[in-house]
């Protein structure tokens, strides 16, 4: 259908993109709420959910390969990887201590 009529596909998407947004943020506010508590940060929620809804649609225009979905698949262990690596250096910041930075 994106080939045979892609203005009213655009704009569906236009239309409906606050919407969408607003709808990813509730349903990920577990997963935000987790994050945060895990990493002792703030994220911000709805530029989060605006960057996955646009990453999703970039495949409707150019469709995933391979390798791209062997990525999506792995993202969740990525993502408790960093959340391991996360862990100690926010405790040791919230005790008072401070880290060196990477540009040093």
């Amino acid at each position: 259908m994106l080939e045979v009529e892609p203005g009213f596909y655009l704009a569906f998407f236009r239309s409906h993109f606050a919407r969408h947004k607003v709808a990813v943020c509730a349903a990920l506010d577990p997963c935000f709420t987790y994050f945060e508590s895990s990493a002792g940060i703030v994220l911000d929620r709805p530029a989060i959910a605006e960057a996955l809804i646009r990453m999703q649609l970039s495949t409707l225009m150019v469709p995933a390969d391979e390798a791209w979905l062997a990525n999506l698949t792995s993202a969740p262990d990525m993502v408790e990887r960093l959340l391991q690596l996360i862990r100690p250096a926010t405790a040791l910041a919230a005790a008072g201590f401070s880290l060196p930075s990477a540009q040093s």
